[in-house]
C-alpha cells in the first residue's frame, strides 16, 4: 500500500524521476509510460473525476510494483513501488512533516489550567 506520506506530498511532475529509475534497473520506459496511458485512459472512463495522481500511484501499487519485482527478484507483493515513491519525494516528505509535526502536547490542557476548575 502507498504510504500516506506519499500519497500527500506527490504530484504528477515528480514522476519523471520514477521514469528515471525504472530506466537504471533495465525497464523500458516507453514500454511502461504507453502502459499508464492505457491504464489512465481505462480509469478516467470508470472515474472521470479521479485526478491524475490518484491513477499514478493505483498503476504504479498494481501494475508497476509486480514488473519491478520481478526484475529485481523479490517476492511479488514487496513494498518496492512505495519505497521507490518515498526516495523520489524524501525532500518533499522531509519539508511537509517539518510543516506539520507540531508539538501535540502543548495543545493538550493540563489539569487546573482553567479558571475555577477545582484544581486551581
Amino acid at each position: 500500500m502507498v504510504s500516506e506520506e506519499v500519497r500527500l506530498v506527490f504530484e504528477m511532475p515528480k514522476a519523471e524521476k520514477i521514469w528515471t529509475i525504472l530506466k537504471e534497473i533495465g525497464l523500458n520506459p516507453d514500454v511502461l509510460t504507453a502502459n499508464f496511458n492505457g491504464y489512465y485512459q481505462g480509469r478516467r472512463k470508470t472515474d472521470p473525476y479521479l485526478q491524475p495522481r490518484h491513477i499514478f500511484l493505483e498503476w504504479g501499487e498494481e501494475q508497476l510494483q509486480p514488473i519491478v519485482n520481478r526484475k529485481l527478484n523479490r517476492s511479488f507483493a514487496h513494498p518496492t513501488f512505495n519505497a521507490m515513491m518515498k526516495h523520489c519525494l524524501r525532500d518533499e516528505i522531509a519539508y511537509y512533516n517539518s510543516q506539520h509535526s507540531k508539538d501535540k502536547t502543548a495543545e493538550i490542557p493540563q489539569i487546573g489550567m482553567f479558571k475555577g476548575s477545582a484544581n486551581t
